[in-house]
């Protein structure tokens, strides 16, 4: 997989200009209220920074995010990412 968007200062910065932005908030707040060290809550971030990234590249939107979707980041993209 190619870096995220080099017009972004960070991977977070990406993330919050990425579709999934709304619900950074929720996720994060979840992962705090879970007492989850900040180490292990900024990995989950770098994730999903990288699920964001094969989302754009999909050109993939939230409404059409489903279990085929997810299923295929998890079977076709990472294995060979």
């Amino acid at each position: 997989m190619k870096r995220t968007n080099p017009l972004y200062s960070s991977p977070e910065a990406f993330l919050l200009a990425s579709v999934l932005a709304p619900h950074m908030g929720a996720y994060s707040a979840h992962l705090q209220s879970g007492r989850y060290a900040s180490s292990t809550i900024h990995g989950y971030i770098l994730g999903l920074v990288h699920f964001a990234t094969w989302m754009a590249q999909d050109k993939l939107s939230v409404e059409l995010l489903d279990e085929i979707a997810i299923n295929r980041f998890l079977a076709e993209h990472l294995p060979h990412c």
